[in-house]
């Protein structure tokens, strides 16, 4: 009896050092990161989520319906009570499909947030958020780079052309006051 004792407190150890390291991992990342369930509820976030989209803290516990986080994210773009009812509804039929899919969010901050959605077998999610501002800032400047050079290039070649019309157009002058002068010369 006393070494079975001995044995559950050894577990409780282990298993408490286990689930912090695990959240302290969690933690230490640059993404966030929550974990759903199969009923949409709240297993496991880190810090960096709560901060990514400035959420209050009294939203996170075990058991929160996801749907809790979404209804705030809407409420936060300002949007109406009947669209902020829309996009909870769309967002849990989505957790729901049991597939993956990435998209993008402004947060409030105009951070732009990857979300990422992966299934996992239980039938929940981890769903990891990424501030991509700085590549996307990047690839707007490239797009809006590969626009200008585009438009520079069409202007130069408008400009080719018409040189080209106007050098025919001198060509056909010269060769037809050439002709005029050899007609001359006979």
């Amino acid at each position: 009896l006393h070494l079975s004792i001995r044995r559950q407190r050894q577990m409780c150890i282990r298993d408490r050092f286990s689930r912090e390291l695990l959240q302290s991992s969690i933690d230490n990342m640059s993404q966030g990161i929550t974990v759903i369930d199969n009923n949409q509820r709240l297993v496991a976030w880190n810090k960096r989520c709560i901060e990514l989209f400035e959420y209050p803290e009294n939203l996170f516990y075990v058991g929160n319906p996801i749907a809790e986080l979404v209804r705030f994210n809407a409420q936060q773009e300002k949007l109406s009570e009947q669209q902020v009812a829309e996009r909870i509804n769309e967002q849990l039929e989505k957790y729901t499909s049991q597939q993956s899919y990435v998209y993008k969010r402004i947060s409030v901050t105009q951070q732009v947030i990857e979300v990422r959605v992966e299934p996992i077998p239980s039938k929940g999610h981890v769903i990891t958020y990424t501030d991509i501002t700085s590549y996307q800032l990047m690839v707007d400047a490239l797009k809006e780079s590969n626009e200008t050079l585009e438009q520079r290039v069409s202007q130069r070649t408008t400009q080719l052309t018409n040189i080209n019309h106007r050098l025919g157009v001198a060509k056909s002058q010269a060769e037809a006051a050439n002709q005029s002068l050899s007609l001359i010369h006979i």
